[in-house]
Order: C-alpha cells, then sequence, then structure tokens
C-alpha cells in the first residue's frame, strides 16, 4: 500500500512549506524592520502586504491540490481494499502455505540432491561437496564467490537500514517461492517439487497425514490440504499441485496488474482534476 501513498509526498511537503512562511512572513519582517530615527512606528511599506496576499494565494492552491489528491487515493484505495481485499488474503495465505512446504521440501531434498543443501551459497557449492583434486583454480574460484556472496549480502543489509525495510536474501525460502511463481513453468516446477518431497514410495497421492510435519499445527495442515485438494476426493494428485501451483502464479499476476492499472487511473484523475482548476 505504500506505492498508493508515494504521489502524496511531493503535493505535502509543498503545503507543509508553504504553511511555515506563511506563519512566519510577518514576524520575521517585523523583526528586520528598523524604525525611523525620530523614533516613531517603523512605515508601512506597501510590498509586504501584496507579497503576503500572494504567499496566502499559493498556499491556498496548494492546500486545495493535497486535499484533491486525499480525497482521490482515499477512493482509489477503498475500491481497490472493497474489490479485491478477500482475494489479496487469500493469495497471501496461500503463498504463505507455499513457503512452509518448500521449507520443509528443502530440509528432506537437501541431504539427497547437493543443490538444495543448506551449506551451497547463493547457488555455489562449498568443500564438503566437491570431488577431485582441488586446483589452484578451483580455489580460488571458490572463495572469490563467497566473497561476493558476502558482499552482496552486507550491501543488501545496509540496503534495508537505509530503505526502512526487510530485504530478504537471495536463499530465502519466501523469495525462491515469489520467483518460482513468476511464470507457468517455474511453478510446474515448484509443484514437482512438493510431489517429490511428500507423496510415499509406493503412493501416487498425497494424503492429509504427509503434509502435517510440514506445519506447525493439523488445522494449518487441513486449511492447505482444502486448497490443494481440488477434487475433493481427499487426497492431492500431481496435476492438482502444477494446477493449484499455477493458479496461485495467474492470481498473483492479475492483483500485480490490477495495482498498476489503479495507479495509472489515478494518474489520469490527477491530470483532468488539475485541467478542471486550471
Amino acid at each position: 500500500m505504500e506505492r498508493y501513498w508515494t504521489p502524496l509526498k511531493l503535493p505535502a511537503a509543498i503545503f507543509l512549506w508553504l504553511l511555515g512562511v506563511s506563519v512566519s512572513y510577518h514576524p520575521v519582517l517585523e523583526i528586520h524592520k528598523e524604525p525611523p530615527d525620530d523614533g516613531g512606528p517603523a512605515p508601512d511599506i506597501p510590498w509586504i502586504e501584496i507579497v503576503f496576499k500572494i504567499v496566502i494565494t499559493a498556499f491556498t492552491l496548494a492546500t486545495l491540490n493535497l486535499a484533491e489528491k486525499i480525497l482521490i487515493q482515499w477512493i482509489a484505495t477503498s475500491f481497490h481494499l472493497r474489490t479485491y481485499s478477500h482475494r489479496i488474503r487469500e493469495n497471501q495465505m496461500l503463498i504463505d502455505f507455499m513457503v512452509a512446504l518448500f521449507e520443509y521440501a528443502k530440509t528432506q531434498i537437501e541431504a539427497q540432491d547437493p543443490v538444495w543443501d543448506s551449506s551451497v551459497t547463493a547457488g555455489f557449492t562449498t568443500a564438503p561437496h566437491s570431488t577431485g583434486t582441488r586446483t589452484p583454480t578451483k580455489t580460488i574460484k571458490e572463495n572469490a564467490r563467497q566473497a561476493w556472496c558476502k558482499v552482496e549480502g552486507a550491501a543488501t543489509r545496509m540496503a534495508g537500514d537505509f530503505t526502512g525495510r526487510r530485504i530478504l536474501k537471495g536463499d530465502h525460502p519466501r523469495k525462491v517461492v515469489l520467483e518460482l511463481l513468476r511464470n507457468t513453468r517455474s511453478s510446474y516446477t515448484l509443484a514437482r517439487v512438493f510431489y517429490r518431497t511428500f507423496v510415499k514410495p509406493d503412493m501416487s497421492t498425497i494424503s492429509l497425514d504427509d503434509l502435517l510435519p510440514a506445519f506447525e499445527s493439523s488445522e494449518e495442515a487441513e486449511a492447505c490440504f482444502s486448497h490443494f485438494d481440488k477434487d475433493l476426493n481427499g487426497d492431492i494428485s500431481m496435476e492438482e499441485l502444477e494446477m493449484v501451483c499455477n493458479e496461485i502464479h495467474l492470481e498473483k499476476k492479475l492483483l500485480l496488474l490490477h495495482s498498476r492499472t489503479l495507479t495509472l487511473l489515478y494518474e489520469s484523475l490527477t491530470k483532468s482534476s488539475c485541467v478542471l482548476l486550471s
């Protein structure tokens, strides 16, 4: 929601600046007035009142501009929340379920596949998984990669400190899941990872008991299972996993598209209101 209020920063800054100018205008000028030599009151200077009227006029326009933008932004945000709030919450809940499944899948697969091992940093394996003779060139490359990963992590933390936001690491489960939900092919890959992790060797579908270890409570596991069990037959097939992962990807893309459309609509309303005021 922060990007919806970003257009208000400039009008609010102009409003506060003109408010400070209008409040401090007369006190500042009164301090710097020099009395005449005969000790009488300081004479009135016509241009001071003229400039003050200009300042008040500009302050009034800035106030109307800020009020108009706040009203338009409130209307747009209210429409967005009323129309898509339920879908946004449901999509976020499904992504949380997938993050929990991915975290459990990673712990289960990393012992079998070095690519998923926790000692892999940014996609580069470390010494415990290397095989063969370690040449000087290979050692230098691995050290350079590890150094670059440390520099990248430090830069990420610094960026988070400057922006005041929580920036996830490159191998953070939520970031990996969001990256895999970018297109249909990668969402199918994520579904296959889940299927490989939770299906039993002698079974072709996933049951509710198979999902229980991935969640802290049985209620969360049941809620996740109910979303993946599309045909309501009591188990989850490979096709259902792929279908749900792709649906989450498409819903995520649709919500993002609507957010961009809302931003364009806000800009159009702002331009139209500026034309009417002029």
